[in-house]
């Protein structure tokens, strides 16, 4: 079976070095909401430069927005954790002409899941749309 590892919030050139020598397949930088950032840039760039693969992880879904930020941080992949129906997302994928990675939970229903499974190389799933905040989810 072919397995693949995602370390999320790579926020450092040191940590994404250290991720990439160890062979993590996929580094998530945050770009939660949507800014031009010119460190996150420059990472992104580093991460490229050995060979890694840098990952937006972002809450955005506007398409103009979206297509600034892949043209801006030319990731592998972006992340959207936000509820988003599979025809947004074939959308989007048209328009930022960039791997998306949906985030499905268990609100969605099985249908709409199988769905963007079909449309989609990869997919994430999460207990909720929570995640991409840096908060620990508490249970009891």
């Amino acid at each position: 079976m072919l397995k693949k590892l995602k370390i999320c919030k790579v926020d450092s050139f040191s940590m994404a070095k250290y991720c990439v020598l160890r062979g993590v397949d996929y580094l998530g930088v945050h770009v939660i909401n949507f800014c031009i950032d010119e460190q996150k840039k420059k990472l992104c760039r580093y991460i490229s430069s050995l060979d890694g693969k840098s990952v937006i992880v972002t809450k955005e879904t506007r398409v103009d927005r979206l297509k600034k930020i892949v043209n801006y941080y030319q990731p592998y992949a972006i992340q959207l954790h936000s509820r988003l129906s599979s025809e947004e997302i074939r959308k989007i994928c048209r328009a930022t002409n960039c791997k998306v990675v949906p985030v499905v939970t268990d609100s969605i229903l099985k249908p709409e899941v199988q769905e963007i499974l079909r449309i989609s190389d990869y997919c994430i799933y999460d207990t909720s749309y929570i995640g991409g905040t840096a908060k620990k989810i508490l249970s009891n």
